[in-house]
């Protein structure tokens, strides 16, 4: 749901469409509710933050998580608790023109969520056949959902590497997307990020853990 939309209005349709009594609200940092005091004021609904240091440190248990002003590493972090049925963001942005931060078009397009209200955010492209059988390749043995180790960084970097040398465009926001399919939570932003570094012309080192047999099989996808 976009800026235009009024936020209060926004809360209770989110509120309308999960058609439960198990809905919380979960905002960035305290001073989220210190500027829109009526989420403490008008609401019944629990408030809770992922902060140890904030007002309302708590984690969702459950229900619907109406995930207020969340960047979509925070979105990403509620996907991975369990218990939790839906997932509402108010206030999601697709694609600027300005920075490198990750906004919310991957997570909209891997999980094809619903639009309830603001401007449609426009869904990204799919990830190129090389991609789609890098990402799947790499996730047989990923063993860190939320975060990559470091044998697995070095996989990733190594085959993104490799992709890009043999002439396979990275569009960062796809392999985030594809990435997210197949399983991937907070490490699909890691993986954007090597996408983006290797895109800007960063050289980053990795020890070479792939076969490359593997590497041209994943690169001949079609």
């Amino acid at each position: 749901m976009q800026k235009q939309e009024p936020l209060l209005d926004a809360v209770g349709m989110a509120v309308d469409w999960a058609e439960t009594d198990t809905v919380v609200v979960q905002v960035p940092n305290s001073r989220c509710v210190v500027d829109h005091p009526w989420l403490e004021m008008t609401s019944q609904i629990e408030i809770v933050c992922a902060s140890a240091k904030s007002k309302y440190p708590s984690r969702p248990s459950g229900g619907v998580v109406i995930a207020f002003d969340l960047p979509v590493a925070g979105i990403l972090d509620i996907e991975s608790v369990a218990g939790v049925d839906a997932i509402v963001a108010v206030r999601a942005h697709g694609p600027t023109d300005w920075g490198t931060d990750a906004d919310h078009s991957p997570w909209i397009t891997a999980f094809d969520v619903q639009h309830l209200g603001g401007d449609v955010i426009t869904p990204v492209p799919d990830a190129s056949a090389p991609i789609q059988s890098t990402v799947r390749g790499l996730t047989r043995p990923l063993h860190s959902r939320d975060s990559l180790n470091t044998r697995e960084r070095h996989e990733a970097v190594q085959a993104l590497t490799y992709l890009r040398s043999n002439g396979v465009a990275l569009e960062t926001n796809s392999v985030m997307a594809e990435a997210l399919r197949n399983g991937w939570l907070g490490s699909s932003l890691e993986l954007r990020q090597i996408a983006i570094a290797l895109n800007g012309g960063t050289n980053l080192r990795y020890e070479s853990r792939l076969r490359p047999e593997m590497l041209r099989e994943w690169l001949s996808a079609v």
